[in-house]
């Protein structure tokens, strides 16, 4: 039986967790964690190299212990990444581009910023993180995304424990970076299955750096530097994504491309948002603090 913490000690853990919320929610908690020391990692997808194979996508199902789809068409709660194929006319004739699409693992990530319940996290190593032990499957964080990365699941999750309250509607899913190995130091699952050598890894500078070297080079375009203010994956192509973005519309495909895409947390509306939801999620963080505490102390007196 878990120990029973004081009336105190139960205010003071409930304040910090109200604190650290209201930071998440209203933007500071990337300017807290850039300067934490952690190293800030990144990955160049090159479209020009990749063929379409999905070893990539079958690295991460496994990786996440999901059940295995050869040809997954669009992401899912059990699939985090998955391969688009369009054609492109170009002046030299058609062209066919491969794009693996999962997380972009933005620099100011709306996701995070917006969340009500203060459980997307951006970390200090630059993947974004859902909290999948505490998400209650409001789907803010997939509704601000550009790209509607986020995916929920119904039916399962915390919100379950919460019943009757009217809270929550499951658990929302999405690459996480690998952010266990990204920590072990090694490389996300997809970058060690590709065996085009199309996706490359390493800290956020030098891969920023890689994309625009890669991209002159062949005379194309970088996708992901500008993008919602900031990300931590860069595309690379030797056609314009503009016209990637309309072949995706054409299929009726998604997530799109859409160039210079913005992010909702540098406007007016999105900041006001999120000064209005940082008391909501300091709530819930207080709620969800208290109850790992109470959690571990379950399991320790087991």
């Amino acid at each position: 039986m878990a120990q029973p913490i004081s009336r105190r000690e139960f205010l003071k853990r409930s304040a910090s967790a109200v604190a650290a919320g209201t930071a998440a929610a209203s933007g500071l908690a990337t300017t807290v964690q850039a300067a934490s020391g952690a190293k800030r990692v990144g990955m160049v997808i090159d479209l020009t190299l990749c063929d379409g194979c999905n070893e990539c996508s079958l690295a991460c199902q496994r990786k996440n212990g999901h059940p295995i789809n050869p040809n997954p068409q669009g992401l899912t709660p059990e699939n985090y990444l998955y391969v688009q194929s369009v054609s492109i006319d170009t002046p030299s004739g058609t062209q066919e581009v491969h794009i693996p699409r999962k997380c972009m693992h933005c620099d100011d990530p709306a996701c995070a910023g917006l969340c009500p319940f203060s459980i997307n996290t951006k970390t200090p190593e630059g993947p974004v993180v859902i909290n999948e032990d505490y998400c209650l499957g409001g789907q803010k964080c997939k509704a601000v995304c550009p790209w509607g990365i986020p995916q929920l699941k119904k039916g399962v999750g915390f919100y379950k424990k919460l019943e009757p309250l009217p809270f929550g509607a499951g658990v929302m899913y999405k690459c996480d970076g690998c952010i266990d190995l990204v920590r072990a130091g090694e490389a996300p699952a997809c970058v060690t299955a590709c065996p085009q050598g199309a996706i490359k890894f390493g800290s956020q500078e030098a891969m920023r750096a890689y994309a625009h070297e890669r991209a002159a080079a062949i005379s194309g375009y970088v996708y992901g530097d500008q993008e919602a203010g900031g990300t931590s994956t860069y595309y690379v192509s030797a056609v314009p994504f503009a016209a990637i973005d309309a072949a995706l519309a054409v299929q009726g495909e998604q997530p799109r491309m859409p160039v210079n895409a913005e992010n909702v947390l540098h406007g007016v509306n999105g900041m006001a948002q999120a000064l209005l939801i940082a008391p909501v999620a300091g709530i819930f963080a207080a709620g969800f603090a208290a109850h790992k505490k109470l959690t571990k102390g379950d399991e320790a007196n087991e």
